[in-house]
């Protein structure tokens, strides 16, 4: 058990202050000044079941432009939860991904459970994550703790973060399979899963994703984005906790 403590608070808001601090030095944009992006006219999306497709681990350079020039193609978005080390190393790719109006949120650094973490690492964990947001003018209060483990405390110790987990989980990291996935998309969609958990460094996944919404598209769903799921008020969004399904 972590022990909470004023001190470990302090440390963490210090720490925000300094990466922050660090960052305008050095002429980034500050978390208020946000890269441009493109948005979407939400009245298309009325009346119709929306979606939540989100990646985890990326970005990767072998299959997620690809991924997201499909998903552009067909209007749909998707949710990003990026590790730290791979926005450092894509920048490029972090910044489509965003422009072209897609969620993206942060998944730690280097994929640690967070579970088996001190406070102070957990801390670090996401504060350098955030830093490499903040780097390209993104600003996002989403995070998904690496394979969904987290306690209260967690939520306590990042009070401005969104903690989001899923409702639907085709398991394709264990699988690896074009024919399990793209079958779990199109059942469990269709059984009432909202917030999907998938993996965009997995080929047969970013097919099976595609092809589920060419799919469903025709059948009166939309694939949005998060942050739209909550401008069309089917999540809350403006208060910090955890979420885990659309309304």
């Amino acid at each position: 058990m972590r022990k909470k403590s004023s001190v470990i608070r302090l440390i963490a808001a210090i720490a925000c202050i300094c990466i922050i601090g660090g960052l305008l030095m050095a002429g980034s944009k500050a978390p208020g000044n946000q890269a441009a992006r493109e948005t979407r006219d939400l009245d298309q999306f009325k009346g119709k079941k929306c979606i939540v497709l989100s990646f985890d681990d990326g970005p990767y350079a072998e299959t997620t432009p690809k991924l997201l020039d499909e998903l552009e193609t067909r209007n749909a978005k998707a949710t990003f939860f990026l590790q730290g080390q791979w926005i450092e190393a894509h920048p490029d790719i972090v910044q489509k991904m965003y422009a072209e109006g897609n969620t993206v949120g942060n998944h730690t650094y280097d994929h640690q459970s967070i579970t088996a973490l001190t406070d102070e690492q957990l801390l670090d964990e996401y504060n350098k994550t955030q830093a490499q947001f903040w780097k390209l003018g993104i600003y996002t209060p989403f995070f998904r703790p690496p394979g969904g483990l987290y306690t209260e405390h967690d939520v306590d110790l990042l009070p401005n973060a969104i903690f989001v987990l899923w409702d639907g989980d085709p398991s394709d990291w264990a699988t690896w399979d074009y024919e399990t996935t793209y079958q779990y998309l199109i059942t469990a969609i269709q059984n009432g899963a909202t917030i999907i958990d998938l993996h965009d460094k997995i080929p047969s996944t970013t097919d099976a994703a595609i092809d589920a919404i060419d799919y469903l598209q025709p059948l009166g769903y939309a694939f949005i984005s998060l942050e739209e799921a909550g401008e069309l008020g089917l999540v809350n969004l403006d208060t910090p906790g955890v979420i885990n399904a659309l309304n």
